[in-house]
């Protein structure tokens, strides 16, 4: 047996790193995960994530990040090559992709493959903020460029400005 409580309140929690944020009790959907973009019960179509990151620990940490958000991970790739591969394959709504990656085929180069088959928008998320990168990054669909290290509050705005995107495209 489950109780629920509905209230429209924001409650105060704090996450994991330590991170205050409020949600709201009926923003949960059944089985405990927060509907992300939810507006007057329709449910957001940004849910799948995939991330692009070489730096196990980062992965790791991006994930629970994705997670704590109500986002869904399908998958997680090391390497450029992975990341085109596993876009095309699995259509994810978003990709998080770091800029060094274990092969030849950085961030960037990755993002302008995968978008010449598929518009997916991307989230950079890099300890590359130079401006060369940046304004090769420019020149691809991206929503947002983060400088390592993340937390979820810049996570949470990066999907935000996503999740604003994607309605200014769908309305």
């Amino acid at each position: 047996f489950e109780a629920k409580v509905r209230s429209d309140k924001p409650e105060s929690a704090t996450d994991a790193l330590g991170v205050k944020s409020e949600v709201k009790t009926d923003s949960h959907s059944d089985n405990g995960h927060l509907n992300n973009g939810s507006v007057n019960g329709n449910e957001s179509s940004i849910n799948n994530i995939l991330i692009v990151e070489d730096e196990m620990i980062q992965s790791i940490l991006l994930e629970k990040l994705i997670k704590s958000l109500g986002y869904e991970v399908i998958g997680k790739v090391t390497t450029g090559a992975e990341a085109i591969e596993m876009a095309l394959k699995l259509k994810p709504d978003i990709i998080t992709m770091d800029i060094s990656l274990q092969d030849d085929i950085d961030g960037i180069m990755a993002t302008s493959s995968i978008q010449k088959e598929s518009m997916i928008p991307v989230i950079y998320i890099s300890g590359n903020s130079d401006k060369y990168n940046y304004e090769r990054a420019k020149k691809t669909n991206y929503i947002d460029f983060i400088t390592k290290p993340v937390n979820r509050e810049i996570l949470a705005k990066s999907f935000s400005k996503a999740e604003s995107t994607n309605k200014e495209k769908t309305s």
